[in-house]
């Protein structure tokens, strides 16, 4: 089936520079059809099967997953793309790198939507992808929010431990200036008492030679 490059107006938010739609034969369990595809960073496949699920709960159909991560939904409820039971959803969604990789397509009467065949269904089909890849850029933005949110908490932290080992630095230091300063106080007080107490031995020692002699001349 020959291909088609969509170029959507996607909604003018900040999602457009990082936004991939391209229509492409892509092989499906049900066949190859067109498919709308994106890739979407910081988004798990959890996150993106949340998301389809939440999203899909307005076209009242039943929704189940099947095999190689691929959701169908049948007895849509999308009377802009066919009558009611006539259309059916396929989302596949994969995931590599934490990088989510969603495919999506739609089929009417057994026949999947296209550009070339109907081209006002397919046009609702890249509406309803649009929706789809709004809301996982919005989860995309939150779950990168809330990880550089951690990122600065462990920035902080980092911070308040080293302003504390500053302040205990300083603390130490002033210990030690303290320290010092008593050091300095005795070694002065221990200088003074060595003069003085070198007076003391000086005088000893006349003393004791002054009794030596007394000895050495008592004498009968």
């Amino acid at each position: 089936m020959k291909k088609f490059i969509l170029f959507a107006a996607f909604l003018c938010f900040a999602l457009q520079p990082n936004l991939i739609n391209a229509q492409s034969d892509t092989g499906t369990a049900k066949g190859i059809s067109n498919s709308l595809s994106i890739d979407i960073e910081n988004v798990s496949r959890k996150d993106a099967e949340k998301v389809w699920k939440n999203l899909i709960k307005q076209f009242d159909g039943k929704t189940k997953k099947g095999k190689n991560n691929e959701w169908y939904t049948e007895k849509v409820s999308a009377p802009r793309i066919g009558p009611e039971g006539t259309v059916k959803m396929f989302m596949t969604i994969n995931e590599k790198d934490k990088v989510a990789r969603t495919t999506f397509l739609v089929s009417k009467d057994g026949e999947f939507v296209n550009y070339s065949d109907s081209p006002d269904e397919a046009e609702e089909v890249e509406k309803i992808f649009q929706d789809y890849v709004y809301e996982l850029k919005k989860k995309s933005f939150e779950n990168e929010s809330e990880k550089e949110e951690d990122n600065l908490k462990d920035l902080n932290k980092d911070l308040e431990k080293l302003e504390k080992n500053n302040k205990k630095y300083h603390e130490e230091i002033e210990k030690c200036k303290k320290k010092i300063a008593e050091m300095e106080n005795k070694i002065a007080k221990n200088e003074d008492d060595q003069v003085t107490k070198k007076e003391e031995v000086a005088a000893q020692k006349t003393t004791v030679e002054k009794v030596l002699e007394k000895l050495s001349s008592h004498r009968r």
